[in-house]
């Protein structure tokens, strides 16, 4: 276990250094229990930024809390089980990335990340 613990460690340094640095579209992702939510949790808590696990149904849902949380200023936004969603909700992810950052997870890597506009705007993918 103590080997898991820097690992980790290192990837929330990672992602701090680019959230610092440049406008993000980050991607996390890991078996249940690899300790996805409790980084996401912690840079929430870090960045004083809402820590979203809902499993939006309807695409309309996902563009209103995004276009609210841009409205107040946040800039950065973090969504848990982006596994979950439909094409539609990650491609307005996708869009909402020119304006905001984003970290997303979920349990496995999505074959949408290999579409070429979608790894255009990586800046990073961490496995846990």
């Amino acid at each position: 276990m103590s080997k898991i613990i820097p690992f980790r460690e290192e990837i929330f340094h990672q992602i701090n250094q680019i959230l610092e640095s440049q406008k993000a579209f980050i991607f996390l992702w890991g078996k249940s229990g690899s300790g996805k939510s409790v980084l996401l949790q912690r840079l929430a808590k870090k960045y004083n930024v809402d820590f979203i696990n809902e499993n939006f149904k309807d695409q309309s849902f996902l563009k209103e809390k995004i276009e609210f949380l841009i409205s107040q200023g946040q800039s950065l936004i973090i969504l848990d089980e982006v596994g979950m969603y439909d094409y539609a909700m990650l491609e307005s992810i996708r869009i909402y990335s020119d304006s905001i950052s984003f970290v997303l997870s979920s349990h496995k890597k999505l074959n949408i990340l290999k579409k070429e506009h979608f790894k255009s705007r990586l800046s990073a993918c961490f496995k846990l």
